[in-house]
């Protein structure tokens, strides 16, 4: 169960951060059950941008979402790692900031506006982390980057200890966006 603070946080920094304003036109590209659809969801509408909700058979093709984006004068969004990969690897999109996220990052999108990789499980409101992926640099691995505001990331050895920088260990996260439990499920709350 995600608290309103957690959603009010991400959604804040996303607008803020991705420099969303009125003049925003965001494509949806992700389904309504999975928590990536929040990141392009809220932030732009408390912006007063404009939103976009690819339709299913636009969503799945690549070069399909290329010319959707094209048609529309989309100018920002968020996917998922694999599928935005595809979709600027051929030429940069002409977007003012391009968002990826769910698995590990293989290559560096190219985008006219700032490429992010970001970080998060479901349980920390979408994203933990982000990075800005700088123009004509390379990368290996891609980092997973900073902590959004207000949240914090430590890296522990298995008793919980903080480590050093660059040790090995379990990402542990805090900070507003952590979700409170999980609904009907106590079994899965009373662990967290």
């Amino acid at each position: 169960m995600i608290p309103h603070r957690a959603l009010t946080n991400s959604v804040h920094f996303i607008a803020s951060r991705w420099g969303l304003t009125e003049n925003s036109r965001i494509a949806c590209h992700s389904n309504f059950a999975f928590d990536a659809s929040v990141e392009d969801l809220y932030p732009v509408l408390t912006a007063g941008g404009e939103l976009f909700i690819v339709p299913e058979e636009v969503r799945r093709d690549v070069d399909e979402m290329r010319r959707y984006l094209k048609e529309n004068a989309i100018n920002g969004g968020c996917y998922s790692t694999q599928f935005g990969q595809l979709l600027a690897a051929e030429e940069p999109l002409d977007v003012d900031y391009l968002c990826l996220g769910g698995e590990a990052m293989t290559s560096v999108p190219q985008a006219r506006g700032p490429v992010y990789n970001t970080y998060g499980p479901t349980e920390f409101t979408v994203d933990a982390t982000y990075f800005e992926l700088r123009k004509g640099e390379s990368y290996a691995p891609i980092p997973i980057g900073r902590p959004l505001h207000n949240c914090y990331a430590f890296v522990c050895d298995a008793n919980g200890h903080l480590l050093p920088r660059g040790m090995a260990g379990e990402l542990c996260l805090a900070g507003p966006q952590i979700a409170e439990g999980y609904r009907n499920r106590p079994d899965l709350t009373e662990k967290v």
